[in-house]
């Protein structure tokens, strides 16, 4: 009921070509600029000899992609015309009934399909289901060594969207971004950090970063400053970044942000022999100007801290007396051991949050086996709403969690001071 029928089809055979005969099962996707894309099942006297693709400005008129049928997807070779999908592999027989999921991404959307498919082999009458990832073609991958020498000359050469693809090796340069933009490594290349410089600088008014699988690397020397990626957003907000499945290693920062963010996302990496500020920090830091800043969503899940000699986890509103904020932040399913904090920080925990926030979840968290920290703490001038601390593993943390050294302020599984605002646990 309340359905408005239309009287004709809105997709129908080709009357020639591969899909002359029969489309079925279709998988239709709106993106955000209104547009829309549909994958269809496709052949010519039987409906399984393909999948084809679309395109529609309202949902009714489509276009088929002049490229269909789409019989590549995972293909390490061109598939010859005789085959319906990869030669010799599950789908060459039969390729079919698409189901696609846009995925969002930066800058468009990334579109995720299952199908089904069929082997030729003989004797072979399963039926299997397979998955592929498709991105927007314009978007264009700009490779590191080769035929771009260093991975800064590919940043500059790409455009908006694109992925910088790095090879396995060692890269001894201060990379910066100030578009969207993918820096992925395959094999953990490692970037060798320059004294007193940062591996990835984010400069502010950028959106839409991500960087994977990279490898940064410092001297393990608190004498000579470097961090692996700065995010500098003090003079325009910065937004949607993901550092993922990346590591750091004997730097003075691993990841540093400050100033007004949001969406900013530290995912599985490992961080180890960290020297001096902080291994994951986040701030609304004022540097004179006197501007409130916001920092609106962070997420630091599924790291790994461990054998370093700063605060591994820090989030701090030092500029709330500028009338800054930060709300919707999560810290979850970390493992932070074996560190030591042997600098001038004041308040010191595995976490440690800093002069209030609103909407905060701990869960899930290890900190265990660390000298001079609490398990958390939560402490400065400033109101914390919202504040969620549960299901954490809190435990064989000692020494003194102050600067200077007190002997009354020993170390605990959760600390609290000056804090005001509804707490659950």
């Amino acid at each position: 009921k309340g359905y408005t029928v239309g009287l004709s089809p809105v997709l129908a055979p080709s009357g020639s070509g591969w899909d002359a005969t029969h489309v079925s099962h279709g998988s239709v996707v709106r993106n955000p600029d209104g547009t829309w894309d549909l994958w269809y099942s496709g052949g010519n006297g039987r409906v399984d000899q393909g999948i084809g693709h679309a395109t529609s400005p309202d949902g009714l008129a489509w276009t088929k992609d002049p490229a269909n049928p789409i019989t590549d997807l995972g293909c390490p070779t061109a598939v010859p015309p005789t085959s319906l999908g990869c030669p010799g592999s599950w789908n060459e027989a039969r390729n079919y009934t698409p189901v696609v999921l846009a995925w969002p991404s930066c800058p468009t959307q990334l579109y995720k399909m299952w199908r089904t498919g069929k082997s030729a082999a003989s004797g072979d009458s399963s039926y299997s289901i397979g998955y592929a990832t498709m991105a927007p073609s314009a978007l264009t991958v700009r490779n590191v060594p080769a035929p771009y020498a260093t991975i800064q000359a590919a940043v500059d050469a790409a455009n908006p969207g694109d992925t910088v693809l790095i090879a396995s090796g060692t890269y001894a340069e201060s990379v910066s971004v100030s578009k969207t933009l993918t820096l992925e490594g395959t094999g953990l290349p490692t970037i060798q950090v320059p004294g007193g410089q940062y591996g990835v600088t984010i400069a502010e008014g950028t959106t839409c970063v991500t960087i994977r699988g990279i490898r940064f690397l410092g001297d393990s020397s608190p004498a000579v400053q470097e961090g692996g990626v700065l995010i500098e957003a003090r003079d325009a907000p910065v937004s949607v970044v993901s550092v993922d499945a990346c590591v750091f290693y004997g730097l003075d920062n691993g990841f540093e942000s400050r100033g007004t963010l949001s969406d900013i996302r530290i995912l599985s990496s490992e961080f180890e022999a960290i020297q001096d500020w902080s291994a994951i920090e986040a701030t609304t830091l004022n540097m004179g100007s006197g501007l409130p800043y916001a920092i609106d969503g962070v997420q630091i899940c599924g790291n790994t801290i461990k054998n370093s000699s700063t605060l591994p986890v820090k989030l701090s509103n030092y500029s709330y007396g500028s009338g800054s904020t930060m709300r919707n932040l999560t810290v979850a399913r970390n493992q932070i051991y074996g560190n030591t904090v042997t600098g001038n920080e004041n308040w010191r925990g595995g976490i440690t949050l800093r002069h209030g926030a609103d909407t905060v979840t701990l869960t899930g968290n290890t900190v265990r086996d660390n000298v001079n920290m609490s398990g958390i703490h939560i402490a400065g001038a400033g109101t914390y709403d919202h504040l969620t601390i549960r299901s954490n593993a809190l435990f064989r943390n000692t020494g003194t969690d102050r600067n200077p050294p007190n002997p009354a302020e020993l170390s605990a599984g959760i600390k609290f001071r000056s804090i005001t605002g509804p707490t659950t646990y």
